[in-house]
């Protein structure tokens, strides 16, 4: 199979309604690489460290076993950029922390809540370990090109 250019993929996704990606890989695969450089290639994007910026909340740190979707979800949307793109990576840590419930939730908050146009105008690039709760959930929404939104990192040229 071919391999996609993620640049073309988000730029698909700008205007699409639902504009958030997962893209997945095993540990040590280059996730956090890839997830730089694309933020330095797209002059609108910036590279969100979630783990740097938990850590950086003691609040946070507190009650991590209380931090939950919708703590993430009011902080991403939230989030002040210059641009439109937010590429988010090291959340690993926090879905590990979640019950399968919450893992699925999070991925039909993806596909489902992530509404650019009554939610957020912001293109949002998860890069994950894969975990089955999240990449196996269906995703019922895809582009208007019939484009799925979760992909394995392998699935995409290098950057």
């Amino acid at each position: 199979m071919a391999r996609m250019d993620l640049l073309d993929l988000i730029q698909n996704q700008r205007s699409e309604r639902y504009r958030a990606l997962i893209v997945h890989a095993g540990p040590m695969a280059g996730k956090t690489r890839t997830a730089r450089r694309l933020a330095e290639r797209l002059p609108d994007a910036i590279y969100a460290d979630f783990l740097a910026e938990f850590l950086g909340h003691g609040d946070w740190n507190a009650r991590i076993d209380r931090y939950r979707l919708d703590d993430l979800a009011a902080h991403l949307v939230a989030l002040e950029t210059p641009g439109q793109v937010i590429v988010v990576d090291h959340i690993d840590f926090l879905l590990n922390t979640w019950p399968r419930s919450q893992r699925q939730a999070f991925a039909q908050w993806v596909d489902e809540k992530l509404d650019g146009f009554t939610v957020t105008e912001k293109v949002f690039i998860f890069f994950i370990q894969s975990e089955p709760d999240v990449v196996d959930t269906p995703m019922r929404r895809h582009n208007r090109l019939g484009q799925a939104r979760v992909y394995r990192l392998e699935d995409f040229n290098a950057l």
